[in-house]
């Protein structure tokens, strides 16, 4: 698959998992992608979100385990897999 239809997949999965998290009554915060791709916030909790398209690399799982957020927060790990459905994967 070429970079650009990579790059597209991901723009789409993210897109999916923002709208996703709306519907369940989240506000989308985006972020730089630099760790998580957007926070999904509503009254009494806060969702870090990183999507990836397949599998996750051990390199970016390790990152995200190393950060340390508040209490009130989880990390996930979001894998957009071909049948268009996510596998959310918490990190603790």
């Amino acid at each position: 698959m070429s970079d650009t239809a990579i790059k597209q997949q991901l723009r789409r999965a993210k897109q999916a998992a923002i709208k996703r998290c709306e519907t369940m009554g989240y506000h989308i915060i985006p972020s730089d992608n630099s760790l998580f791709c957007f926070l999904a916030v509503r009254k009494a909790e806060i969702r870090m979100v990183h999507v990836v398209v397949g599998k996750v690399d051990d390199k970016t799982q390790k990152k995200i385990e190393a950060f340390v957020p508040p209490g009130v927060c989880s990390k996930e790990i979001w894998c957009w897999q071909n049948s268009h459905n996510f596998e959310i994967i918490e990190i603790i």
